[in-house]
């Protein structure tokens, strides 16, 4: 047989099955109505999937020193000193003029006394008479007053502290001389000017 024969028969045995299953179908009774699908759940909604949040520390850009301004010292305007001229000297106002020394004559001998020219001093003022040596090479110093309002202008050393013309002069002086000035005086107060500074040499072969 021709294999055109075998298909021709599988052919028509699959229709005749097919008719018979048909049949016994219908035969099971009225069809049911078709009933409605149950409502279908809507599908879930698919939110998108965040990616968790990574959080990178930026580093924090270290702060510059400030750059603070330093003040420029001023120069400092320095005064040139000025030199000073020295005070003038209190100009002193006396009441006499100084003493005129009258004996012994300068650089000459003691005579026994010391003299000046007088002044008209007033019941309250006197003289005073400075009397100054060198004895072992130190200097040596007397003063004297006179008697309040006074006027006359003469003096005698004192034989207690001078002696007389055989005293031995080297106790009183190395050389034998002594200077001497008059100053007129008011309570310790200078009222005049110094007089000259004169010598004498201790009574001397000349006197």
């Amino acid at each position: 047989m021709t294999e055109r024969y075998w298909r021709h028969r599988v052919y028509w045995g699959i229709v005749v099955l097919l008719s018979a299953m048909l049949l016994s179908a219908c035969d099971l009774g009225p069809v049911p109505a078709p009933t409605s699908p149950p409502p279908t759940a809507p599908p879930p909604t698919i939110l998108p999937t965040i990616p968790p949040l990574t959080l990178t520390a930026v580093p924090t850009a270290k702060p510059q020193p400030t750059n603070t301004a330093v003040p420029t010292p001023v120069p400092t305007a320095t005064a040139t000193p000025v030199p000073t001229q020295p005070p003038a000297p209190t100009r002193v106002t006396y009441k006499y003029p100084a003493p005129k020394l009258l004996k012994p004559n300068n650089g000459d001998g003691y005579g026994g006394q010391l003299l000046w020219e007088p002044l008209d001093l007033a019941a309250n003022e006197y003289y005073h008479i400075s009397v100054h040596s060198v004895h072992n090479k130190a200097p040596r110093h007397w003063g004297f007053d006179t008697e309040p309002g006074k006027r006359e202008g003469k003096f005698l050393l004192p034989r207690d502290q001078f002696g007389d013309k055989d005293n031995n002069w080297k106790t009183l002086s190395d050389t034998g001389e002594f200077t001497w000035e008059v100053q007129v005086m008011r309570a310790g107060v200078p009222i005049s000017p110094p007089s000259a500074t004169w010598s004498f040499f201790w009574y001397r072969s000349s006197d």
